[in-house]
């Protein structure tokens, strides 16, 4: 049986500055962690060689979880590849002051890119330029791609490459491949476990000032409900209604507030 060695490959330069573009402060100081989907992405490009040419990979990955949540590829490394794969991402999540991490590459401080994620309420985020310890997860990523990818497969053309790209990151990282940092889950699972929980958290928690409203509820019900048949008198029924109204709506939290229809079941069950 043959054995054979992975070894790196040699360095290409994907990350070029642009003296003249608008560089964003660093927000994440290397601390890559995040509590919660959708609060700290990062983004980098590497380039795939092909026996018909180089392709270039542009991604964003989510910190959370490290799922995939963006990708592009194409002949070139201009802005609309990153652009590209920032689409695919806003297009797959809600964002809410989501971190946008990146190194200082043109790509990322051009015009261009700058104002889509100020249109999608995106804050930017920039290591400097070529580092690769100030975007340690896209170049973790990029180092199993290698490993696990492309130091095992020829690539006839680049449609070839883009094919088992995407079988690798949608058919094998995202689904199944585990992370230790994760608790050894893939990182669609480990978002699957994330969700499970907030779920039953929010179901098991118990309701804001709930035994006070069930209290009101019943004192309105035994003392002033009543009046609105026995004393016949408008103002006392508009007294009612009111007070009601102020009960639903003053005491109970959003979610929990009964339905326009209640008071009628209400009156018609006294």
């Amino acid at each position: 049986m043959e054995s054979r060695g992975v070894c790196r490959r040699g360095k290409r330069v994907t990350t070029l500055g642009n003296p003249g573009g608008k560089i964003a402060e660093d927000l994440v100081n290397r601390d890559f962690s995040a509590r919660e989907p959708n609060k700290l992405w990062v983004a980098d490009i590497t380039y795939i060689p092909t026996l018909a040419g180089v392709l270039y990979l542009g991604i964003v990955l989510d910190v959370f979880s490290r799922r995939v949540i963006g990708w592009a590829m194409a002949a070139h490394m201009k802005t609309e590849l990153v652009l590209s794969a920032l689409e695919m991402a806003l297009a797959q999540r809600s964002v809410d002051e989501v971190i946008h991490h990146t190194d200082k590459g043109s790509q990322y401080t051009s015009l261009a890119f700058g104002l889509r994620c100020k249109e999608a309420g995106i804050r930017l985020s920039m290591g400097s330029v070529g580092d690769c310890y100030d975007n340690a997860l896209c170049e973790s990523f990029f180092a199993s791609l290698e490993c696990e990818l492309i130091d095992r497969a020829t690539f006839k053309n680049r449609m070839d490459a883009e094919m088992q790209i995407f079988d690798f990151i949608e058919g094998w990282y995202n689904p199944h491949r585990r992370h230790s940092a994760i608790g050894y889950l893939s990182p669609i699972n480990y978002e699957r476990q994330h969700l499970t929980q907030t779920k039953n958290q929010t179901k098991n928690s118990p309701r804001k000032r709930g035994n006070f409203n069930e209290n009101i509820y019943c004192l309105w019900r035994l003392c002033l409900l009543p009046l609105a048949f026995v004393v016949d008198s408008d103002c006392v029924v508009a007294v009612v209604v009111f007070s009601y109204l102020v009960l639903s709506y003053s005491f109970t939290d959003a979610g929990t507030r009964p339905s326009p229809r209640k008071p009628h079941v209400i009156i018609s069950r006294f």
